[in-house]
């Protein structure tokens, strides 16, 4: 398997480049912890036949009294570059990461009056390169992204017809493969053009400047006071008011 080896630990170029910037130092690099490597190859597979992020199932929220503590993820660094569109969704890059000489690149989901395809995800797999579908980001261009733990977070947007916009966030288990979604959260065109402020998931109304850290099977997202912890797998989330 390709990858980047120090101090001992091998860390396959999947993780590799979801994790880190181009500019990571090698002292960046030898700090991931080797129990948290993914096995992005099966997490691609399972998610590229799924489609449970689709669906409209509530999420529920639950009592907690504590306070979490979690361990800070990385937001990957996205490419300033702009986009060239080639006419079709499904071949227009309009997100892309770099790692080094490689990258991570999403495929556009939506474009007004244009088009409306399910993403793919571009990566490099063992010096092949891929492009997967992902079912569960139908609809939606991907914006911004975060590992930490076992799961990729990602902000999802999607502009339409008239100006109106609507944002969900995605959340994808690498240990598991499966991607499931916050529900859709729409603006009207008038509301979109003062930015309204609307909750994403609890309190969360912006995910523009967030912080996500992991504790344990939860994930923790933090925008100034805006603070909510989150289960994904069971589809639940707590307030957290410190």
């Amino acid at each position: 398997m390709l990858g980047w080896k120090g101090r001992g630990s091998f860390v396959p170029w999947p993780l590799l480049l979801l994790a880190l910037g181009p500019r990571a130092a090698a002292s960046q690099l030898q700090t991931l912890p080797p129990d948290s490597i993914p096995n992005f190859s099966h997490a691609v597979e399972v998610a590229r036949n799924d489609a449970r992020g689709t669906s409209h199932a509530r999420w529920s929220q639950r009592k907690t009294d504590h306070v979490a503590a979690g361990k800070a993820g990385l937001r990957l660094e996205r490419s300033p570059a702009a986009f060239q569109p080639s006419g079709e969704c499904s071949t227009t890059i309009s997100a892309t990461f770099y790692l080094m000489n490689d990258s991570l690149s999403f495929t556009m989901g939506r474009s007004p009056e244009e088009c409306n395809e399910v993403p793919r995800l571009i990566w490099n797999d063992h010096g092949t390169r891929r492009a997967d579908p992902l079912p569960a980001l139908y609809d939606y261009n991907v914006s911004a992204a975060w590992w930490s733990g076992h799961y990729i977070v990602l902000a999802l947007e999607a502009d339409y017809e008239l100006g109106s916009h609507a944002e969900r966030l995605a959340f994808w288990d690498l240990d598991a493969g499966h991607i499931v979604s916050s529900p859709q959260v729409h603006w009207e065109a008038e509301e979109w053009d003062q930015r309204l402020k609307k909750p994403l998931l609890g309190p969360l109304s912006d995910w523009r400047q967030a912080i996500v850290e992991h504790a344990g099977d939860a994930l923790i997202l933090r925008n100034g006071s805006e603070r909510v912890e989150v289960w994904p797998a069971s589809l639940e989330f707590a307030l957290l008011h410190k």
